[in-house]
């Protein structure tokens, strides 16, 4: 193999280091000799052109920039970038997402962001998802936070490329939706009524309205119009504002509600983060003997199965905020009763 020999690109020089190429050039701050972290000449070539054309432009202020992006780290830039500026993303999905943006900190939060690569990242997620148990959703979901940190670090001009593009996620078998029975619901509404007698019309609005825990969080007395019958979500799941009309149960609690709201805060939150009645609900389960794995989904699933019953698909999917048909369909599986009343009409 022949061996590497320095080279000069404009004003940059290139310079073999065992099998890596560094370069060297001078700024008005001084010399600056730094590696490129890349094997293959052609490409340590076009590097070293990129820093050249900015040398012979005079434009060192784009090149200082470059160099002090080059020791940010992953901290620093999710932290003080991605955290508080990244506009993909509502700010309940900025909530919800924080503790996985912990772990992530934990793992990569001292490495340069042009150090991490795309082999470090699966490393790390498939140890991690052994070492904890990770099922393929969440493998998934911690996934598309780094996807989402590493492209809006390439978007802002951070790094040359998105390592993070070529990490593949795990695929995952499509799941029904699991809704309560019957039964179930009436158990668990009588143990609210006896035991947590506020939260039952936080429960009887999640059946009657289909909405998201995070919905019914952040919901606002703004996002309610009375006189239309309508709650208003302008900052739903997938970033999509939808309306949610009222059934007669919603509007008799929202009013009984309104008129008790507490004077001084007519815009002020609904609930807040009283609507989180997880653990109520896994409570009223264990003593009631219902299975509550997911139960505030579970509620949104409730309603999901209830619905498809009642109204079209079309119409169901804009109540829920689905972005596809394809989602809301799943709801008419549940239910094989509608399948025996459709074969009775089969019957002479």
């Amino acid at each position: 193999m022949a061996k590497k020999e320095v080279r000069h690109v404009g004003k940059v020089q290139l310079v073999p280091r065992g099998d890596w190429w560094h370069v060297r050039y001078s700024t008005p701050r001084g010399r600056i000799a730094r590696a490129l972290g890349v094997t293959n000449l052609r490409v340590a070539e076009q590097k070293a052109r990129e820093i050249d054309e900015l040398l012979q432009a005079g434009r060192f202020a784009e090149l200082y920039q470059r160099e002090d992006q080059r020791q940010e780290t992953f901290r620093s830039f999710v932290t003080d970038i991605f955290v508080p500026q990244y506009p993909r993303w509502a700010e309940s999905t900025r909530q919800s997402c924080r503790p996985l943006i912990n772990k992530l900190l934990r793992a990569f939060g001292d490495l340069r962001m042009t150090d991490i690569t795309g082999d470090d990242m699966e490393m790390y997620l498939t140890r991690a998802a052994a070492d904890e148990g990770w099922a393929d959703a969440s493998y998934n979901r911690i996934l598309a936070i780094l996807k989402s940190i590493f492209a809006y670090a390439h978007e802002r001009g951070r790094l040359a490329h998105n390592p993070a593009a070529i990490v593949h996620g795990r695929h995952i078998q499509k799941k029904l939706p699991t809704p309560y029975s019957e039964t179930d619901i009436y158990r668990l509404l009588a143990w609210l009524r006896v035991y947590k007698p506020w939260a039952l019309d936080i429960a009887r609005i999640y059946l009657e309205t289909g909405m998201r825990r995070g919905e019914l969080m952040q919901l606002r007395w703004v996002d309610v119009d009375l006189p239309q019958r309508l709650f208003v979500l302008p900052q739903a799941k997938n970033r999509h504002a939808r309306v949610i009309p009222f059934t007669n149960r919603a509007e008799r609690i929202m009013r009984r509600l309104y008129a008790c709201r507490a004077e001084g805060t007519p815009n002020g939150e609904v609930f807040g983060s009283s609507a989180d009645i997880r653990k109520i609900l896994y409570d009223a389960g264990k003593d009631r003997g219902v299975d509550t794995f997911r139960p505030v989904h579970r509620l949104r699933d409730t309603f999901g199965t209830r619905a498809a019953e009642r109204m079209a698909l079309e119409e169901l999917q804009e109540i829920m905020g689905h972005l596809s048909i394809e989602m809301t369909r799943r709801y008419v599986k549940v239910r094989p009763k509608r399948l025996v009343a459709a074969m009775a009409r089969m019957n002479p």
